[in-house]
């Protein structure tokens, strides 16, 4: 079993391959680099030689040369960066964000801001209360427990919806959360979070309460207009790396 980096000229690749290391280290599995084209930084090639971590170099379209290797069986995830610059008018650059929305697969996007972190040891994973998104995700969190990771399940209430609860006395929100964690098939060592307020907004502010190294979300894999406000918010302005799981791959 694998983990691929996909790694390139940006200044983000760096990170890519650390979060990729680490990620390999969780799942017992090989770490690998892919870069597609010509042309490879010498700091790129100086800190995989450091690392001795293998690269694998391919020609032609790079999403296509990217989606054909992570669909390979022995892939267990492929790591890439959101886009080489801090800001940008889309919340990844192009490549990525095909590979977002045809992959199939679970894809782990690096941020271009995020922050350096020594660990992996949290993850965070979003329900939206929807048996779709559990279902997605349910393998995600079954490998993560199995990883020894702690898992951390954020659900955010539409304060416009919310059950009348959200202000009144605490065992009425451990009534809900109880219910939350049957429906949804939570493990029973997972923490459940509840928040009120703007979904994209307050997922990244949960992610720095709660302590998170990694946040996972499913999603439909479309990012028309008006459409995946949480994923586009968690890419593009988000601080931690983010597993894009798809819905229809459940």
């Amino acid at each position: 079993m694998k983990v691929m980096a996909a790694v390139d000229g940006s200044t983000i690749s760096p990170s890519v391959l650390d979060i990729a290391g680490r990620i390999a280290a969780l799942l017992h599995a090989d770490l690998e680099a892919i870069h597609v084209g010509d042309g490879l930084p010498a700091t790129i090639s100086h800190l995989l030689r450091d690392h001795r971590t293998p690269l694998r170099t391919a020609d032609g379209l790079a999403a296509q040369e990217l989606r054909r290797a992570a669909h390979e069986p022995d892939i267990a995830a492929l790591v890439v960066g959101a886009r080489g610059l801090p800001e940008g008018r889309h919340p990844a650059g192009h490549v990525t964000q095909e590979l977002m929305t045809s992959l199939e697969r679970p894809l782990v996007v690096v941020p271009p801001a995020g922050r350096p972190s020594h660990r992996m040891q949290r993850i965070l994973v979003a329900l939206d209360g929807s048996a779709a998104a559990a279902e997605a995700l349910r393998p995600l969190m079954r490998a993560a427990q199995d990883a020894g990771l702690t898992i951390v399940v954020v659900h955010v209430l539409d304060p416009r919806t919310a059950p009348p609860f959200i202000d009144q006395p605490h065992h009425w929100c451990e009534a809900y959360i109880q219910e939350f964690r049957a429906r949804n098939v939570v493990d029973g060592d997972a923490e459940i979070h509840l928040r009120a307020g703007d979904p994209p907004e307050r997922l990244l502010d949960a992610a720095r309460q709660l302590d998170a190294d990694i946040v996972a979300l499913a999603w439909s894999q479309t990012l028309a207009p008006g459409r995946a406000a949480v994923v586009r918010n968690a890419v593009a302005d988000g601080e931690l790396p983010v597993v894009l799981v798809p819905v229809a791959a459940s």
